[in-house]
């Protein structure tokens, strides 16, 4: 097999299409994905070459951050907002390193991403993620919370990525989730390896293949890690 960086260079077309590229831009506005993620998969990575393809096709990024972790990837990509790119970090008494912060309660959280919506009009949201409120409050709850969020994006016509890990919620609250996003797309680890596969992507032409990826942190600079595709 030969490899293929998930982040290309602007205008490169490799012939066989990339999925990173293709997930950034081929949604309509007012698209919502539901990332469901093993444990083990390396999501920060996925999460973060998105992001990183967001920002290089020179699109508006609002990142919402809403469990400490990964300190020394997100004090790195702090030290790049700016008006283009900025961070909600919801805190949980760490030191806040996001534009915007706000407490570690879903009324609160629902208040200011709308309100961030409204004021920065963002091409696209990353929402990483919704397992520690899925932890924190009833099922019935972030389901609404997610629902809200969907009619908000169509509102506002942004691209919306929400993180859930694939082990926190029960068959049910999943499935109420799933109906509720326009694309799903699974991250899971089989006998080693890693594989991105789109579930669902209403109205957009993405292929249903599994693909293998695999993290790339041979970089000093953890903004500069990402996941690869194995073609």
């Amino acid at each position: 097999m030969d490899i293929v960086v998930a982040v290309e260079p602007s205008g490169h077309d490799t012939g066989r299409g990339n999925i990173i590229d293709n997930l950034v831009s081929r949604p309509p506005k007012g698209y919502v994905f539901l990332i469901m993620a093993a444990q083990d998969s390396h999501y920060d990575l996925f999460m973060l070459t998105l992001l990183k393809r967001a920002r290089d096709m020179g699109l508006k990024v609002l990142q919402v951050v809403t469990e400490a972790r990964n300190r020394a990837i997100m004090s790195e990509l702090a030290k790049h907002q700016g008006e283009n790119y900025q961070i909600l970090e919801v805190s949980y008494g760490q030191e806040a390193i996001g534009k915007h912060t706000c407490s570690p309660h879903l009324h609160e959280i629902n208040i200011m991403l709308r309100g961030l919506r409204n004021a920065i009009n963002p091409n696209i949201v990353f929402f990483e993620g919704l397992t520690p409120l899925l932890i924190d409050f009833s099922p019935r709850e972030v389901v609404q919370f997610f629902k809200e969020s969907v009619e908000e994006s169509i509102k506002n016509g942004s691209l919306e990525f929400f993180l859930v890990n694939s082990e926190t919620a029960d068959p049910v609250t999943m499935n109420q989730l799933f109906s509720l996003a326009q694309g799903i797309v699974t991250l899971t680890t089989s006998r080693g390896k890693h594989y991105l596969t789109v579930q669902k992507s209403t109205g957009v032409e993405l292929p249903y293949n599994p693909i293998e990826y695999v993290p790339d942190m041979s970089s000093t600079q953890r903004y500069d890690w990402e996941i690869v595709l194995n073609w």
